[in-house]
């Protein structure tokens, strides 16, 4: 059933599938992102035996994605330190060693270090690093996708989007009209979240 028909899209199974047809092609359907890693391999796997079975050619080694450290993971965080102040320990809890990023950009405009939204523990300095190093290009995907504040509280994202428009304008080379339409393309209205199905 699609989830247009009255179904939530968390409820659809996203279990992968990989589809061949007749003249090779290799497709994957489904999928999500907490298990890309273990698909990789089994495309790449696929593609590799077909290779040999049909042309004789070898892969050279076996793929090392789940070997490789995810961006973040990789050398000490500073929010292992004892006595770090609460954003730095919450950067380091969410971001890892790249908290150090989002810091040295507080670090020149500590109103970053605030809260979104009142009561919310994601960060404007997420809004800005969201845009300058996550790929979110809509508010949206700041608000729903990078923090969890639409997730929370669908009016305090609501609220809060003239002010992450504003603070993803200078990654993303807005100017101010662009900064007003993105923010009032904004309405929550696709939020899933447990706050707009109990209203």
């Amino acid at each position: 059933m699609a989830a247009g028909e009255g179904v939530q899209p968390s409820a659809l199974s996203r279990e992968e599938e990989l589809l061949e047809s007749r003249s090779g092609l290799v497709s994957l359907g489904g999928g999500k992102l907490t298990t890309y890693r273990r698909v990789a391999i089994r495309v790449v796997d696929r593609l590799a035996s077909e290779l040999e079975a049909r042309h004789g050619v070898r892969a050279r080694r076996k793929s090392g994605t789940n070997r490789l450290p995810l961006p973040g993971a990789e050398g000490a965080s500073t929010a292992d330190s004892e006595g770090a102040d609460s954003v730095i320990r919450f950067l380091g809890s969410r971001y890892g060693s790249r908290a150090r990023e989002i810091l040295a950009r507080i670090e020149g405009a500590p109103d970053l270090a605030k809260p979104i939204g009142p009561k919310s523990p994601d960060l404007r300095a997420e809004a800005w690093y969201g845009a300058a190093a996550e790929m979110a290009i809509r508010v949206e995907d700041v608000l729903r996708r990078r923090t969890q504040v639409a997730l929370r509280s669908v009016e305090a994202a609501a609220t809060a989007a003239d002010d992450v428009a504003g603070l993803m304008a200078e990654p993303l080379g807005w100017d101010r009209a662009t900064v007003r339409r993105r923010a009032a393309e904004y309405d929550g209205a696709e939020d899933d979240s447990p706050a707009r199905r109990k209203a």
